[in-house]
């Protein structure tokens, strides 16, 4: 078995060739002497007319995007700079996975408390400060000085400008779904979204919070989501993953969502959305694919990478690290199963979004090898993940040697 699991985990790593408190909202040294493959991509589009087959949205010909690509070009002749390989221990911290980050202070909820601690020990955090019980906290997240937390009847504002003194600015009563298997609360601008899903229905409730201390729901409004499949919000636009395809959603009316189109990609229940900049980045699993979102509302692709299957992924200033998890197993005697996972990171530069680049790999030992990361979350210069097991680590990415 164990001879199994080596021997997986190695071909999965050796076919890779200021002051002032900003929370980040939560909506990871032996050469590698191989060449580094850049992709480029000249896509076109065609767009062909279908009707809407979605009943809760207005009922539009449905333009369909399908990009024709040309093969990836050969490796560079010019030489490049040889990626790291790195191997980097994480910590297993001693608290729940914050809400936001910076420096050693962190803010989180626990036990229906709102807490701000100094985790420059993750296995013994210090509690500079804890407010009075909250009640039914459902979500919550950040955004610059502000925290949002949504309860079970009402949505609260804080200013978080000093962590050592939060403030409660606003208060919003609202009434959540309780029937709702799927409840998330996301900041984009001056708009706050409640976003609960019942089944296949998604219902989006959008607050304006450009007054923070005066939220004032705008309007409810419903759209498509299949099971446990993501979504992006930008702007007056959600973007909606399925299977094969992205759904794109005009939600500039907060009481009704229009389809504008689908952007067929090979997405799947694994894929996730991010934004960095002008660029719509989609990890489908089997690639990494980015997009031009100037020609929206229909963007068209510039590049894509394609190394190992990705199960996560996280943007930061221009870099993406691409998280990828391998698994062996075995069955043994009386019925039992051995094995276990591997934990890898591909860090890829993104600046030039035509040539895409890896910096290097990351193989993580996150003392988890029989349980699975259901969530990686970049907060401050911190890379957390969260196992189905319930335990959260953490590795500061100053580490991969960027």
């Amino acid at each position: 078995m164990r001879k199994l699991f080596c021997a997986i985990f190695f071909l999965l790593v050796a076919c890779q060739t200021s002051n002032d408190l900003s929370l980040t909202p939560v909506s990871q040294t032996i050469v590698d002497d191989q060449s580094v493959l850049e992709l480029t991509l000249t896509p076109t589009f065609t767009v062909t007319a279908v009707p809407t087959i979605i009943p809760t949205v207005t009922q539009t010909p449905l333009p369909i995007v399908t990009p024709t690509e040309t093969p990836s070009t050969a490796p560079s002749p010019t030489p490049l700079p040889q990626p790291f390989e790195l191997a980097i221990m994480g910590e297993l911290i001693a608290y729940p996975l914050p809400v936001a980050r910076r420096g050693d202070t962190v803010v989180y909820i626990q036990d229906s408390q709102l807490i701000v601690a100094n985790v420059a020990d993750p296995a013994s955090p210090t509690v500079t400060w804890e407010s009075e019980f909250l009640g039914d906290v459902i979500n919550a997240t950040a955004d610059n000085n502000y925290l949002y937390i949504w309860l079970g009847d009402e949505v609260q504002i804080w200013n978080m400008a000093d962590p050592q003194e939060p403030m409660q600015i606003g208060t919003l009563p609202f009434e959540t779904v309780q029937k709702g298997f799927r409840k998330e609360i996301i900041v984009d601008a001056d708009t706050l979204y409640l976003v609960q899903v019942i089944r296949e229905d998604a219902f989006l409730t959008a607050i304006d919070i450009a007054l923070p201390e005066s939220p004032k729901i705008l309007g409810t409004s419903e759209f498509y989501l299949p099971a446990f499949h993501q979504y992006l919000i930008f702007g007056s636009l959600i973007f909606v993953v399925d299977n094969g395809k992205i759904d794109e959603y005009d939600i500039s009316d907060p009481q009704r969502t229009q389809l504008l189109g689908q952007i067929i990609v090979p997405t799947n229940v694994k894929s996730s959305l991010s934004l960095q900049d002008d660029l719509l980045i989609v990890a489908a699993h089997s690639k990494f694919i980015l997009l031009d979102t100037t020609s929206l509302p229909f963007p068209t692709q510039v590049s894509e990478y394609a190394d190992w299957p990705i199960n996560q992924m996280v943007i930061s200033d221009r870099t993406a690290f691409l998280y990828s998890e391998i698994c062996g197993w075995e069955p043994g005697d009386n019925g039992t199963v051995s094995g276990g996972c591997g934990y890898v990171i591909d860090v890829v530069d993104i600046l030039n979004p035509a040539k895409l680049v890896s910096k290097g790999f990351v193989r993580l030992y996150l003392g988890e090898n029989k349980a699975f990361v259901e969530k990686m979350v970049l907060l401050d210069n911190y890379l957390y993940f969260e196992f189905s097991n319930g335990n959260v680590y953490v590795v500061a990415i100053n580490q991969f040697g960027q």
